[in-house]
């Protein structure tokens, strides 16, 4: 068994998603090999992460919170060029910015933060859904297109379904992406061409 202080490093990265037990390990073990220089300014970086990393009011991407905090807004709820009334919805920070990469969507987003849960409704209560459906209310429903940009995957067609519903009595167009993206697949590792693909021919 290792060292507590290494246990300890171990369960932290346990908590991240997508981190197995033996990934943690192995993150732990490196740590060991950092030097003390590395590792305070690493351990600064987290302790700070709070303080200047801000959540867009908006849509709730992350971004660079400035000193004094004179906005709450992400870049691309302040860019005034924009198309206020195309909502892009996705799962995180990483499939917004993946899709803006592709320089073909000129809209806005709105981060769900995570998957919806067909079985655990306590934890839909984290998700920005409500956030979503009051800001759709506040646009013209005759203009307003709704772009469900999520996974090719069952949870990520478990949340079409869930928001085509949620969003149902609206009365604003809700549109998806094609299928350039194939079954099972994410966002994040869809290559530009078909991420255009699939913006170009939603439906």
């Amino acid at each position: 068994m290792f060292p507590a202080p290494i246990q300890k490093l171990i369960a932290h990265f346990q908590k991240l998603p997508g981190i197995g037990p033996r990934q943690a390990v192995k993150f732990a073990l490196r740590l060991t090999k950092m030097s003390a220089g590395e590792l305070k300014a690493m351990s600064a970086d987290v302790a700070n992460l709070k303080s200047v990393i801000g959540e867009c009011k908006e849509c709730f991407m992350l971004f660079d919170r400035p000193q004094p905090d004179s906005f709450s807004l992400c870049r691309f709820c302040r860019q005034t060029g924009r198309d206020a009334n195309k909502i892009c919805v996705v799962i995180n920070d990483h499939d917004a910015l993946t899709i803006e990469k592709t320089n073909t969507y000129d809209g806005l987003y709105h981060v769900l933060g995570g998957h919806v849960s067909l079985l655990d409704k306590e934890k839909n209560r984290n998700l920005n859904l409500l956030a979503l459906k009051n800001r759709i209310a506040s646009r013209p429903k005759e203009s307003t297109e709704v772009i469900l940009g999520l996974n090719a995957t069952a949870e990520g067609q478990a949340t079409v379904l869930y928001l085509e519903k949620l969003l149902a009595d609206s009365g604003v167009k809700i549109t998806r992406l094609a299928q350039g993206l194939s079954t099972g697949s994410e966002i994040e590792y869809a290559d530009d061409q078909t991420l255009i693909n699939a913006l170009k021919h939603r439906r």
